[in-house]
């Protein structure tokens, strides 16, 4: 009893609560604290982890306080660590990363030939999705439970999301390969999904089948809870904001399905809040209605891109064109080549293999020789003035970030200021 004492204790001291600790004891027999400690040290120090950390792995699988860590079986877990890295070419920080979300992984046979070994599961996934290894990896670091779904579940979960969208193989094997949460969910919890954009939203099937094919994250977030993370409570915000219907949003859902992957009303740079406050100042709440992808870029390039283009675009050609989504090292490079060819803005400036065949010279090419300089910049602001009576302002801070990649090496080869 004074030893159960102890554990407790100790397992209190790492945040576990009374019922945390009866529900350890009821699911693990092992009851030597010095092991216990030993294993909880290994795992802190081996996967970067904080004590909260591990105390919350222990809270979610009391097992892995059970399993043979140190031995010199080839199914310790230290052994089956060096097999994962060699397996997967898994870093230490990916590693890492994949035992904080399926600390039970490290306990799959990882040797043998078995239907439900990790090797065996390997080659099912590569074959039955027409993954590379480097796909497969993808999706381990997405979903590091796939390898403990059963293989004749994954198969009838491909079948089933094939038949509920009407796609071909090569569109579900996409979806899956994105997405690969999509096999922790039942085909019915999907569909039910499915169903409430279609019913809620007035989108039409083909369309959210076609969306769904862009963006499937739109098929895991919670559609039924309250919650400020749910559906429900970013759609109320969207309305609120740019004054919408329910189909409204629709339409702008199917022009960007990422919408509802973004963070709402927090202080950081990349929430819809945060980029609102900027964008505002150069477009107003319609032009987002109208190309919701906008809200995709940080709020920087949006402002840099919009200088850029503004030397030769009306604000509604800026606004409504996949111009802006070419990056403004390329965008402010191409502007200036066709400046000094006397050209007008052309349709293919945002395309990248279009351009390069039309004009027979590549972005390399270009941004080598017109490089977005510091000076550029100040030359783009005061001629945005003159001409619209417009302040823009990149500040320092912001000078620093465009310069601060391949930019702004080319400029110190170059050797210009």
């Amino acid at each position: 009893m004074e030893q159960k004492n102890t554990l407790e204790e100790y397992y209190k001291s790492l945040g576990l609560t009374d019922k945390d600790i009866v529900n350890i004891f009821d699911k693990t027999s092992i009851r030597d604290m010095q092991k216990i400690k030993e294993k909880v040290d290994f795992y802190k120090s081996k996967f970067n982890l904080s004590t909260p950390e591990v105390a919350k792995l222990v809270q979610k699988r009391p097992s892995i306080v059970s399993f043979d860590v140190f031995s010199n079986s080839p199914t310790s877990v230290i052994k089956r660590i060096e097999s994962f890295k060699q397996l997967f070419d898994l870093s230490d920080a990916e590693l890492s990363s994949i035992f904080k979300r399926a600390p039970s992984i490290f306990n799959l046979d990882v040797f043998s030939d078995n239907p439900t070994s990790v090797k065996s599961k390997m080659k099912l996934y590569m074959t039955l999705f027409q993954l590379t290894k480097e796909q497969l990896v993808y999706m381990l670091k997405r979903n590091p439970l796939i390898l403990q779904y059963d293989v004749r579940t994954v198969i009838d979960k491909r079948q089933g999301y094939k038949k509920l969208f009407d796609y071909s193989d090569q569109e579900v094997n996409l979806m899956i390969k994105n997405c690969p949460q999509l096999l922790a969910f039942d085909i019915l919890s999907v569909q039910k999904r499915r169903d409430f954009f279609c019913e809620n939203f007035g989108i039409e099937f083909e369309k959210f089948a076609k969306m769904v094919k862009s963006y499937p994250n739109i098929l895991i977030y919670d559609i039924e809870s309250d919650e400020q993370t749910s559906v429900k409570s970013k759609v109320e915000i969207y309305k609120q904001i740019f004054g919408i219907s329910n189909q409204e949003f629709g339409q702008m859902l199917i022009k960007n399905p990422s919408l509802l992957g973004f963070d709402m009303i927090s202080d950081r740079e990349t929430s819809i809040k945060s980029k609102l406050s900027f964008m505002l100042d150069i477009v107003d709440l319609k032009d987002i209605v109208k190309n919701p992808m906008l809200l995709n870029h940080p709020c920087l390039k949006v402002k840099t891109r919009y200088l850029l283009l503004s030397k030769g675009l009306l604000k509604q050609d800026i606004i409504y064109s996949r111009h802006m989504m070419t990056g403004e090292d390329k965008l402010y490079a191409r502007l200036r080549f066709l400046e000094e060819r006397h050209e007008k803005i052309k349709p293919i400036i945002y395309a990248e293999k279009m351009f390069r065949n039309y004009y027979r010279v590549s972005s390399e090419q270009l941004i080598k020789k017109y490089p977005l300089t510091s000076k550029a910049l100040d030359s783009l602001e005061k001629e945005h003035f003159e001409k619209t009576g417009e302040t823009i302002i990149i500040t320092d801070k912001e000078r620093r970030e465009i310069l601060s990649s391949k930019r702004k090496r080319v400029e110190e080869e170059l050797d210009i200021s």
